[in-house]
């Protein structure tokens, strides 16, 4: 009914934009992405600021498999109205989905040129120069980013700025803000024993931030499966990396089992197995999975600056693996 609608809306007035966005909206829901991808490009032509339908247009490109019409729409769009920002947030995230970090840091720098008072633009490229390993850039735009509106995703990229930095206070104290946004998540906890095992070297804190990593993982995870929810297989990635930490080998290999099981193409979970396994003293499993890990994504930055990695710089293989981050210095140019 809502299609014969604005269908009869169209047959009416075809001179306006918003029947065709209404069109395109209902014809995703029915599955007609191909007659979508039509209606939403009607309207774009009769209001090319309409920069909702312009976005869907862009995704839509992307569901009907042709990412590089998805690209060429946001281009069109910057080249129509160049003043604007959110363009180039869709163009950033259209690199960063295919692993390209600079062009996203770069399309994320035009984003805030544009946009000097969204806090969201500085956290996204103070991000991804964490992801580069540009740390002291990222820790300044990250504070850029607090200073408009505290948010616990910029308190977290802070926190492994000054982690990967090897600043101990600076790391903790960060991630310790990141509860300050309600009811803290597992991955918080997460954050803050890492600092405090890799850093402080106090295993007594660490170990109770682990246990409420845990916990909290396990309740969300509960939590998914009542509600319906799609499974989180970063969760039990996630934990399987804390288990050897405590000592308890089982639980680590039974997580890491169910989700390798799940997804054992995603990058991070790759990475979560070479940690798993290198704890459990399997050290030729864990660099197969690291080289795994890295051939996908994983930035070569954090296997040169992290503390994580201190011990497994004494490996051959390892070494190779981070032949290409050069210098201390990596190339700046991302969200993050």
């Amino acid at each position: 009914r809502a299609e014969a609608s604005v269908r009869e809306s169209i047959a009416q007035d075809s001179s306006r934009s918003e029947p065709y966005r209404v069109l395109g909206m209902v014809l995703v829901l029915e599955g007609d992405a191909p007659g979508a991808r039509v209606a939403f490009a009607r309207a774009c032509v009769l209001n090319p600021t309409d920069d909702d339908t312009n976005s869907r247009l862009g995704r839509i490109q992307a569901q009907l498999g042709e990412p590089e019409k998805e690209r060429d729409t946001y281009l069109a769009v910057i080249a129509l109205r160049p003043h604007c920002w959110q363009p180039y947030w869709w163009l950033a995230t259209w690199h960063f989905r295919r692993g390209q970090v600079e062009e996203s840091i770069q399309a994320y720098e035009q984003m805030v040129r544009r946009s000097p008072d969204l806090y969201r633009g500085y956290s996204y490229l103070g991000g991804l120069l964490v992801l580069n390993g540009n740390y002291d850039r990222a820790i300044d735009t990250l504070k850029l980013s607090l200073a408009l509106r505290p948010t616990k995703t910029a308190f977290d990229n802070l926190g492994t700025a000054y982690f990967n930095s090897g600043r101990i206070n600076e790391a903790i104290e960060s991630y310790n803000q990141s509860f300050q946004f309600g009811f803290a998540e597992y991955d918080s906890w997460l954050n803050l024993a890492d600092a405090y095992f890799w850093l402080r070297n106090r295993k007594d804190q660490a170990s109770e931030a682990y246990g409420q990593a845990i916990r909290l993982g396990r309740e969300q995870m509960l939590t998914r499966s009542q509600k319906g929810r799609s499974f989180d297989v970063m969760i039990p990635a996630n934990l399987a990396t804390v288990f050897p930490k405590l000592g308890q080998p089982d639980s680590a290999r039974v997580y890491l089992r169910r989700a390798l099981e799940v997804d054992s193409t995603n990058t991070m979970v790759q990475f979560c197995a070479a940690l798993t396994n290198w704890q459990l003293a399997d050290r030729k499993r864990a660099m197969v999975w690291l080289a795994k890990a890295v051939r996908n994504g994983y930035p070569i930055a954090w296997l040169r600056d992290s503390p994580v990695f201190q011990e497994w710089r004494g490996e051959g293989e390892f070494r190779t693996l981070i032949a290409g981050a050069g210098g201390q210095t990596p190339r700046t140019t991302s969200p993050g």
